[in-house]
């Protein structure tokens, strides 16, 4: 059975038990990233409420800008399997001190925002730490043929992460033992991680270039920041250099304008759907379970769509065409939630939202992607995936907050307001999508004849 399932994945035997101890690792990682994600947001809403929670996303994402920016500066300095078990560790000893504080009587908000940024550190980092050491055992044409058989084990993970964080709190209530030792699980997870890391097959290669590769040479203001080591800086120039190299491109720079729509709108549903869910599910002792629901339906819908849709609509539509389902999708969503308020609305929009941009617009925007030239390649990825839709988060809570702060006790006249202002942001992003469309084959032509030397 073993040979079986090695040639059916195009597995070498010398392969083959690297690839199950890296799945392995990224299995464990999921579990232990969804277990978070449904323990620590549907506390936090529980326990402290909906608006809240929008200050808390405000500052994780100002913290994931920080911590982007400090990727370069610290990367490239520790050796690759230092790196991840340094990862492992630091995770572990989080979760261990956030049990031990909710053991203590602290004060419920302290308690859960700490819990959901690590969540949101341990959603950014740990990824990227894995799939660096990653390549770093595997050369890079065969990590081609290896990395989707590795990647498809993060989907298993998320899919038992989600079970049992949604479905053991009700036996853990039977038995009497608190559902906070869901975090005392994730501990576990991590020193299985640590473990696996000591496995003899893991060795990294002596270089971190292939062969048939050469290294892209730091710019003059990477080098500069990295002297410099302070995130300021590196924030600033991760900006500027993705700004300038967005803007020399029509077709780029409509996208920037679309993400940034998108984003925006991204904060605001997501506020939407929380606080419609907590409004109707908070009192009865079950948002534990809705929550966790929602997430267990959102990973196996966007699985299936991913699995078998994606790829169809896009060599049917055509890469250019397939863009505007995003906008399209939050626009009917939208109008959907003004015209009939309530939970299942704000179920509906956040389910179209969340399938459409982790899905069909992700794989859409990753291929674009493709055709840019491979030494912008990077930086304007980070720029429009990353920075913006940061950006773009970020000023959608903080318009939602301020409407809400405003409005005061007329809470029906504010939703009606932030989600107008959503439904006019996909308006934009929409018509940044046609303008986009219209530059989109000289801009492709472009890049093919700078990519054969022309």
């Amino acid at each position: 059975m073993g040979y079986r399932i090695i040639q059916l994945h195009r597995l070498h035997k010398a392969e083959s038990r690297k690839t199950f101890t890296l799945g392995l690792i990224l299995l464990c990682n999921s579990f232990a990233l969804q277990n978070s994600f449904v323990t620590s947001v549907s506390g936090f809403l529980s326990n402290i409420g909906a608006s809240q929670f929008l200050i808390i996303s405000v500052v994780s994402y100002f913290l994931m800008l920080i911590i982007m920016s400090l990727q370069a500066l610290i990367v490239d300095r520790f050796n690759r399997m230092t790196l991840i078990k340094g990862t492992a560790y630091s995770f572990a000893l989080a979760f261990v001190l956030i049990r031990l504080i909710f053991l203590t009587q602290l004060p419920n908000w302290l308690k859960y925002s700490v819990f959901c940024l690590t969540t949101e550190i341990q959603w950014l980092i740990f990824p990227l730490v894995f799939w660096i050491f990653a390549n770093s055992i595997f050369a890079p044409s065969d990590s081609k043929r290896i990395f989707p058989t590795i990647g498809a084990w993060s989907i298993a993970g998320s899919l038992i992460g989600i079970g049992i964080s949604t479905f053991l709190p009700a036996i853990l209530r039977e038995i009497q033992v608190s559902s906070h030792e869901l975090i005392t699980v994730n501990i576990i997870v991590y020193a299985v991680i640590l473990i696996c890391l000591e496995s003899k097959h893991l060795r990294p290669r002596d270089t971190f270039v292939g062969d048939d590769e050469s290294p892209i040479e730091p710019t003059f203001q990477e080098l500069n920041c990295r002297e410099k080591g302070t995130a300021i800086i590196a924030l600033r120039e991760m900006f500027s250099g993705g700004w300038h190299q967005v803007q020399k491109v029509p077709a780029l720079r409509y996208l920037m304008y679309s993400i940034f729509a998108v984003s925006f709108c991204d904060a605001i549903i997501e506020f939407h759907f929380l606080s419609t869910s907590i409004s109707t599910y908070g009192k009865t002792g079950e948002y534990h379970f809705v929550y966790g629901l929602y997430r267990l339906t959102l990973a196996v819908l966007g699985f299936t769509i991913q699995a078998f849709l994606s790829s169809k609509l896009i060599q049917k539509l055509g890469l250019k065409n397939t863009f505007l389902i995003m906008p399209l999708g939050i626009l009917l969503s939208l109008l959907g939630m003004i015209a009939i308020p309530g939970f299942a609305s704000g179920l509906g929009g956040i389910l179209v939202f969340r399938l459409c941009w982790d899905t069909i617009d992700e794989s859409t925007r990753k291929s674009f992607h493709g055709f840019v030239p491979n030494k912008h390649r990077g930086r304007i990825s980070l720029f429009l995936d990353g920075n913006l839709f940061c950006l773009g988060n970020i000023a959608g809570f903080v318009v939602t907050g301020l409407i809400i702060l405003l409005g005061g006790s007329t809470m029906e006249s504010s939703f009606y307001i932030y989600l107008s202002l959503a439904a006019i942001a996909s308006f934009i992003s929409l018509w940044a999508i046609m303008r986009m469309r219209a530059a989109y084959d000289r801009t492709i032509l472009n890049w093919q004849l700078q990519q054969s030397g022309y």
